[in-house]
């Protein structure tokens, strides 16, 4: 049993996942502990690190008593998070990776709009950049139409609601309790274990506020990304859009968020596709057909 001394005035817990992250962990923590909002605890789940970064990581939580770490064996980033969540002493939750940056402001930011608004999921923009070049490469900003007010009602957008942010944990602030009450998890995938963690928490929410700021960055071209080595991984995403159909049944929200469920996971396995090769591209499609049913099978 893992032993971590709860900070009584915690409002926010990141939960960090890290394998062999040495070479950029230092930098991430120190943008943490840049944040102007200090009412934090950092979780870091190193998943069985062969590298020296439980060296780096427990100088760190040597000198700032706001950073635990959790050791555990190579079982993969989903795992890490649920044991993250399990021993965090914060009212919200914010998933980080161990090579993010972050802006200053991103806490004191997300936090104001979750006490003004009491939504759910506070929803940030966040950008990736290329690791060599540090060009930027992508970003995502929600769309205009759901920042018109402070927040948004879900029951006003259950035609649209999955297109509202990407499955990647990555900037949302997230209530707490509503991961607890309906014991929400990562799956243990080695890819797109995120996805029905992601849009489970969405399809519970009443309320969402977005912010257009890009809060957070977000590294590529290096070797650790799952991104960089998932094309044959591609069967995951079957495995990952299934467990959220099992779960949206659970929650009764299966019929009403039909179509945009359709949706969302049409762009998640087109971008799965894109990265893989054609046999395991036909081998994901295989198991896609033993899955779903018919009409769901053909939609996708």
């Amino acid at each position: 049993m893992y032993e971590i001394t709860k900070i009584d005035n915690c409002l926010i817990s990141l939960i960090m996942p890290v394998f062999n992250g040495s070479t950029y962990i230092e930098e991430t923590l120190r943008s943490i502990q840049n944040q102007t909002f200090t009412k934090y605890e950092l979780i870091v789940v190193d998943d069985g690190s062969t590298d020296d970064t439980i060296e780096i990581l427990e100088k760190y939580s040597r000198q700032d008593s706001r950073i635990k770490i959790i050791k555990q064996n190579h079982v993969g980033a989903g795992e890490a998070r649920n044991k993250g969540v399990e021993m965090s002493s914060g009212h919200y939750l914010f998933f980080v990776d161990s090579d993010d940056l972050f802006r200053k402001d991103m806490l004191s930011t997300l936090y104001t709009r979750a006490v003004l608004t009491n939504a759910d999921l506070i929803v940030c923009g966040y950008r990736k950049f290329d690791n060599e070049t540090r060009r930027t490469l992508w970003e995502f900003k929600p769309h205009p139409q759901y920042m018109l007010n402070l927040f948004l009602y879900t029951k006003d957008f259950t035609k649209n609601l999955f297109s509202i942010v990407p499955p990647s944990p990555w900037g949302k602030l997230i209530k707490k309790s509503l991961v607890l009450d309906n014991n929400i998890k990562f799956q243990n995938l080695s890819s797109c274990n995120d996805f029905a963690f992601s849009y489970s928490i969405i399809s519970l929410c009443e309320k969402i506020a977005c912010l257009p700021d890009i809060l957070l960055y977000y590294r590529s071209n290096i070797a650790t990304n799952i991104s960089s080595k998932r094309g044959e991984k591609v069967v995951n995403i079957i495995k990952a859009i299934n467990e959220l159909t099992v779960r949206l049944k659970k929650y009764d929200r299966y019929d009403s968020l039909y179509d945009t469920y359709i949706e969302r996971a049409k762009t998640s396995l087109e971008f799965e596709f894109r990265s893989s090769e054609a046999k395991y591209i036909c081998e994901a499609i295989e198991l896609a057909r033993s899955t779903f049913d018919d009409e769901t099978f053909n939609r996708l």
